[in-house]
């Protein structure tokens, strides 16, 4: 049953690493931990069922923006990934996403554009990674439960 599941599930990619880049007023979050606006993870073998979930916060020049009122200047902020992976013939590959993303301060619009299958896979994964890696046990616990409480909310809308 297991070597079923590895079978229908191939490597489709070797060596993946991706760099994240984001706005200076974010900053990337990995397992609870504050990484910057410039972020790379190496992540192995990719298969088309690997999923991998990125948190976001305000920078402290994010948060000094957010004192002067200057985000209400703002109507989106960039981010961009980049993918360097190994196809299974050994050939090199780049890809790169960008995209500008709408900001909004109104709690109601940006819960009725949530994705909750996101939230809860990153959620899931930062919880892991905070108390496998950083022992970091009641911040995951208080993650995971105010993530439930959150997606209990968006359920009911």
């Amino acid at each position: 049953r297991k070597m079923r599941q590895i079978i229908d599930n191939p490597v489709i990619a070797t060596d993946v690493k991706m760099r994240t880049i984001v706005h200076p007023y974010l900053c990337i979050v990995r397992h609870g931990i504050l990484q910057g606006n410039d972020f790379s993870i190496d992540i192995g073998n990719v298969t088309a069922e690997t999923d991998l979930g990125l948190q976001f916060t305000l920078s402290d020049r994010g948060t000094e923006a957010r004192k002067n009122n200057e985000f209400e200047k703002i109507e989106k902020l960039p981010f961009q990934f980049q993918i360097y992976y190994n196809k299974l013939d050994s050939s090199k590959c780049l890809r790169i996403l960008s995209d500008n993303r709408p900001l909004t301060g109104d709690k109601i619009v940006s819960e009725l554009h949530a994705d909750v299958a996101v939230l809860a896979l990153t959620t899931i994964q930062s919880a892991v990674g905070r108390s496998l890696l950083n022992k970091q046990y009641k911040e995951a616990r208080s993650d995971l439960f105010a993530t439930q409480h959150l997606l209990d909310r968006l359920s009911q809308t």
